[in-house]
């Protein structure tokens, strides 16, 4: 095994114990942000092995990775329903009235129900029989690879995402469907965790466009959260003040816009 595949097994290695500690304290219910470091603890793990999984020999770490990813999606209700709650907290919505109240203890019912569904997965799921087989499965992976190996893929990875984000951030009409901006908050994501796990052997500037890509993640998540409330009160009838939301909503906007386009700017040099 070459020095850079030990590197990135030893690094794994740390992501995977960090996943089993976030999952351990969402199970205990008194940590608050153990639901985001799951999250993230999957994401930065995916990120750092997807790149390599077209390798020879790595398939199978593609499909121990599979699991992972269904958690990750199974826990979205569960997110979205925290982030609700917090924007209304963070911005009570002017005459809300009686409606808002109802509308939100439903919405509090319902997140309880699936906190309890998304724990007893983590409970019911064989962790320590995924994780070790991810182990094994990448340690076997990366066994035959050479630093020309490594370098090679993860260059192919890092250009041809590269090009996807220089050409969707170009595109006049990013903001004029959700869709499009959706899977650019998507690549921004992929990029900035590509970055943070193998920038020094991608890029001279890995750390500069790793946080302008963030910055891009984080602007374009809000604007997506400020859609989806807007979306669900519409959805359970909840009376909106239409100002309100419309001046929050474009505040989102354009802080995404902004981001959007300075990310541009970083990735064009």
């Amino acid at each position: 095994m070459s020095r850079y595949a030990q590197h990135i097994s030893a690094t794994s290695r740390h992501l995977i114990k960090d996943l089993r500690s976030a999952r351990l304290r969402l199970l205990s219910g008194t940590d608050g942000e153990a639901l985001h470091d799951l999250r993230v603890g999957i994401r930065r793990l995916r990120s750092t092995l997807l790149p390599l999984t077209s390798l020879p020999g790595m398939h199978a770490t593609r499909r121990a990775l599979k699991p992972l990813k269904k958690l990750a999606d199974a826990s979205n209700t569960v997110r979205d329903g925290e982030v609700q709650g917090a924007l209304l907290r963070e911005h009570p919505m002017p005459g809300g009235g009686q409606s808002l109240l109802n509308w939100q203890h439903g919405q509090q019912a319902r997140y309880r129900h699936t906190r309890r569904k998304l724990n007893q997965r983590l409970e019911r799921a064989p962790w320590k029989k995924w994780l070790k087989r991810l182990e094994k499965r990448l340690t076997e992976g990366l066994a035959d690879c050479s630093k020309q190996d490594v370098n090679t893929q993860l260059t192919a990875a890092y250009q041809a995402l590269l090009a996807t984000l220089r050409g969707e951030l170009a595109d006049p009409g990013l903001f004029s469907d959700a869709e499009h901006w959706h899977h650019t908050r998507l690549n921004c994501k992929r990029l900035r965790y590509l970055l943070e796990s193998h920038g020094e052997r991608l890029a001279a500037g890995s750390q500069k466009q790793a946080k302008y890509a963030k910055a891009a993640q984080d602007s374009l998540g809000e604007l997506r959260d400020w859609d989806v409330l807007g979306a669900t009160l519409a959805a359970d009838k909840v009376a909106v003040d239409p100002d309100w939301y419309a001046a929050e909503h474009a505040i989102r906007r354009r802080q995404a816009d902004e981001d959007c386009t300075a990310l541009a700017e970083v990735l064009a040099l």
